[in-house]
């Protein structure tokens, strides 16, 4: 499981690219903190599944 720091740290995406996607559920998260505090964490084969969809083709 990773931390969204951490996941920043090894993808290189832009910091509120990854926020957003958590906050909308487009990325699945566990959150082990309160709901007034959130600490969320990812597992990689999630992240990696979200990127995925991330895919586009360019033409060219």
């Amino acid at each position: 499981m990773y931390t969204p720091a951490q996941l920043l740290k090894r993808s290189r995406l832009p910091r509120d690219f990854v926020y957003t996607a958590l906050k909308s559920g487009e990325l699945t998260a566990y959150n082990a903190g309160r709901q007034s505090r959130p600490r969320y964490y990812v597992r990689w084969a999630d992240f990696l599944t979200w990127r995925e969809t991330l895919r586009v083709t360019v033409q060219k």
